[in-house]
């Protein structure tokens, strides 16, 4: 996001305001009532309300945007053309992912990650913006963090790192919580590893949903 102007702290707050009830000025803004005398609050408040409006103005404006589409074909509609802005095209993304990964919205038992990635990759150019996914897609890898995997050796393992090579996106570094016999083991690898004649030594063949991963670990066994 550097291209767009923002740092860190910028992308975080906006993302606060989104994501909060309140945004996360008005919040220190509360806490400057609280604590301080009247000539204390009139001198920090001043600078604090006009952040204050800023992020509320963003959040709404995520909120409003977007469902509208790269393409301008969604809603709302207006009497004049309208843009999504950069944030609201974040969210997009973001939204999609959440709805499509989650049980009980766009399917009864959501969708593994990986299949989602391939829906954000199909709804690029149409519903969402194509250079905005690619840096998603990139960032998370098609496995994110924290997913339940299982190897083509018969090992399970969770996520713990993106894939460093963008060329390898379905391949990032995993840690391994059951061997190949189903015992239980903690060790971490990459899945970027080769043999002696240079073909990889893993590969993922499952990822588990989330009604699997709720089991005890010894019960993956029975899921194999």
């Amino acid at each position: 996001m550097s291209d767009a102007g923002w740092n860190r702290d910028t992308i975080e707050r906006k993302a606060s305001g989104c994501a909060a009830t309140e945004p996360e000025g008005f919040a220190e803004a509360k806490e400057v009532v609280r604590t301080s005398s009247v000539a204390e609050r009139q001198y920090s408040l001043y600078p604090l309300h006009s952040r204050v409006v800023q992020e509320a103005i963003d959040a709404l404006h995520a909120a409003l945007l977007h469902h509208l589409r790269h393409d301008q074909t969604g809603f709302p509609r207006f009497l004049n053309p309208q843009s999504q802005d950069l944030f609201s095209r974040v969210v997009a993304i973001a939204d999609l992912y959440d709805n499509a990964t989650s049980p009980g919205r766009l399917t009864a038992e959501g969708m593994p990650p990986d299949r989602v990635m391939a829906l954000l990759i199909e709804e690029s150019g149409t519903q969402l913006d194509p250079a905005l996914v690619k840096v998603f897609v990139q960032l998370m890898g098609l496995y994110p963090v924290g997913s339940m995997v299982r190897l083509d050796t018969g090992e399970v393992a969770t996520v713990v790192e993106p894939p460093v090579d963008p060329e390898h996106l379905d391949r990032p570094r995993v840690r391994v919580v059951l061997d190949a016999g189903g015992d239980r083991t903690e060790r971490e690898i990459s899945l970027l590893e080769r043999d002696p004649i240079g073909g990889f030594v893993r590969s993922i063949i499952k990822i588990y949903q989330q009604a699997e991963v709720e089991l005890e670990v010894g019960e993956f066994l029975s899921v194999l």
